[in-house]
């Protein structure tokens, strides 16, 4: 390490990429490369596609940093030169990340702007007819129905509560009717996000099985391709992928290339959750590029046009306020549920979320000040050993409550009572060290060794999928015995078909499950949560993750830390570095100016 350079904590891995390419490029002498290859890989582990070469950061390049100085390397070249890294502007890419942001770009620009009525025009009218007689503009679950007859890409967003998953079934019914060969398929990034779609659906009368991306891809052990590729394309005539804001920006090009041109995608989430775990954020970046279409719906003439064929009760002022061209064909393809129906609009757990996306940290505040708000409250604590003693007194009632149920389903249906989440795994207050203070408790409370392993009413958390036992990342079981004598231990998990067990040592990897991350709790949804801030500024912080935490619950939210933690949480956004917003505008210009040189 040069002595004009200082030190920065780069992981063994970032310096092993950095000291390779370095070397195999003759240039093991140049320690500003070595940064600066080594950043590039930490911030793409970190979930950016890319960095901003403007904004390198003084404390990992030096001060006398000059990017000019370390192109004559050949590891860093244009846009389509096969180079390890590309340079697009002031962007810094990985070559591969690159591809994946062009590629997805051209993918979504091209079935975009591609229509085609589903069957003949009359079925379809004769359908709505029956089924939404009063259906209307301002509906937009209706909207959103009718519009995946016609369009290729169909995006469908909204917070929780808003009929996401009512709008797919409504879809999906529509397609069964009309078409009963129709090859559908329902994927989500997550095997419990799977499981809850499938039960979702079932509730719905659908007897379809949602599977993950990587299922549904053709997983092949140890390889990163799949089966299914732009070559061997899926057989499915229509896509849905729920979730999709936690779907990576590598495994959405996967998916999206496996799809063939004729096949309908839509594309389901809420782009104020949680990113992706690994890298991007795809989803927020395509609603960016398309707009955000709340207040009015507002489509091409081509687009109003089928619409009303099929549907000729939309009104003709309803018809001429829209008569607005889209300022992306994304545009066409974007409806954003916003009529709450799992809380109330007024309610303070609704206007409390409301307040954090918008970064209204004042009006956050003046909310939970209400005397008459009882769904969000924070408690002002003064030290981790506090907020550790009062999690432990409260999870060792809860525990020994749920001990006393006789019935395995009665114990699993009460993990949906209260859920502890944290933000951070590691420190005082993170998911680790809570989770061993309340089973000591709890373990001291039983009059049980500090070692015992297993206990009845142990929460566990799985961390891996298994196909084979039907259990996936993010399943919460309760321990029990086989039997009343037994010496055996299983753990019983909430399944869509009923309850599974699973002899622990059949387990796949797990964790306890007392507290869990406000990450792994995407998707479920719990009466009460208890939100566990740390007692430092992090950059994990951010108001998508405090979002997540409100919207994990249906009655109320209580927060535990500091004033001041929270108000830069909320102030404060993990944005993703990234190029696909100007990649999706770039593509969508220059298909315009091609239209427009062949109507010449």
């Amino acid at each position: 390490m040069s002595a004009g350079l200082p030190y920065y904590s780069f992981q063994v891995v970032d310096w092993q990429f950095a000291k390779l390419l370095t070397k195999l490029a003759g240039a093991e002498d140049q320690e500003k490369l070595k940064y600066l290859l080594a950043y590039v890989s930490q911030a793409t582990r970190n979930g950016h596609v890319c960095v901003d070469v403007r904004r390198l950061p003084p404390n990992v390049m030096g001060e006398n940093f000059s990017f000019e100085d370390i192109k004559t390397y050949g590891l860093i070249g244009k846009p389509g030169e096969n180079t390890p890294l590309i340079l697009d502007q002031d962007r810094l890419y990985l070559e591969r990340y690159w591809q994946y942001e062009q590629k997805l770009a051209e993918l979504l620009t091209a079935r975009s702007q591609d229509m085609e009525i589903l069957t003949l025009p009359e079925k379809i009218t004769a359908y709505v007819e029956r089924n939404f007689p009063t259906g209307n503009i301002n509906d937009r679950q209706f909207m959103a129905v009718l519009m995946s007859t016609v369009k290729k890409l169909l995006l469908i967003t909204g917070g929780p509560g808003t009929g996401k998953t009512r709008t797919i079934a409504e879809i999906l019914r529509l397609f069964h009717e009309l078409m009963p060969s129709i090859r559908v398929a329902v994927c989500t990034p997550t095997g419990k996000a799977s499981q809850r779609m499938t039960q979702a659906l079932r509730e719905c009368n659908l007897p379809i099985t949602a599977m993950t991306i990587d299922r549904l891809l053709g997983y092949i052990p140890h390889q990163t391709d799949f089966r299914h590729t732009a070559e061997n394309p899926l057989p499915t005539d229509v896509l849905i992928v729920d979730e999709a804001s936690m779907v990576a920006l590598g495994m959405m090009v996967k998916l999206l290339s496996a799809c063939s041109p004729n096949t309908r995608v839509i594309l389901v989430g809420d782009p104020g959750q949680l990113v992706s775990v690994e890298t991007g954020n795809v989803l927020g970046d395509i609603v960016a590029a398309a707009g955000k279409n709340d207040s009015h719906l507002t489509f091409s003439l081509p687009l109003i046009k089928n619409l009303c064929t099929l549907w000729p009760k939309l009104k003709l002022e309803q018809k001429a306020s829209s008569k607005m061209q889209s300022m992306s064909p994304l545009l066409d393809c974007h409806i954003r549920l916003i009529k709450e129906y799992r809380f109330e609009e007024s309610g303070f757990l609704s206007r409390a979320a409301k307040a954090v996306q918008e970064k209204k940290i004042e009006e956050f505040w003046e909310i939970l000040a209400d005397p008459t708000n009882q769904e969000v409250t924070f408690q002002d604590v003064e030290t981790p050993t506090e907020v550790l003693q009062q999690i432990s007194d409260m999870s060792a009632r809860f525990f020994l409550k749920r001990k006393d149920t006789a019935l395995i389903s009665e114990k699993l249906e009460q993990l949906k009572e209260t859920a502890i989440l944290c933000a951070i795994r590691g420190g005082k207050n993170g998911v680790e060290n809570i989770n061993a203070v309340i089973e000591r408790r709890i373990l001291n409370e039983l009059g049980f060794s500090a070692q015992t392993s297993f206990y009845e009413g142990k929460p566990l958390l799985i961390t891996e999928n298994s196909y084979e036992k039907k259990l996936f990342n993010g399943d919460v079981g309760v321990v029990q015995k086989k039997a009343l004598n037994s010496e055996q231990w299983e753990v019983s998990f909430l399944a869509a078909d009923g309850i599974l067990s699973v002899s622990v040592l059949q387990l796949p990897t797990y964790e306890i499950a007392y507290a869990i991350t406000i990450h792994k709790s995407q998707g479920s949804e719990f009466n009460t949560v208890w939100v566990i801030l740390p007692f430092e500024k992090m950059p994990i912080l951010g108001r998508e993750l405090i979002y997540t935490a409100l919207t994990r619950a249906k009655k109320s939210v209580v927060f535990l830390g500091k004033k001041e933690i929270l108000s830069f949480a909320i102030s404060n956004s993990t944005c993703r570095k990234s190029g696909l917003y100007d990649a999706l505008v770039s593509k969508v210009a220059s298909k315009g100016e091609m239209d427009a040189k062949s109507a010449n």
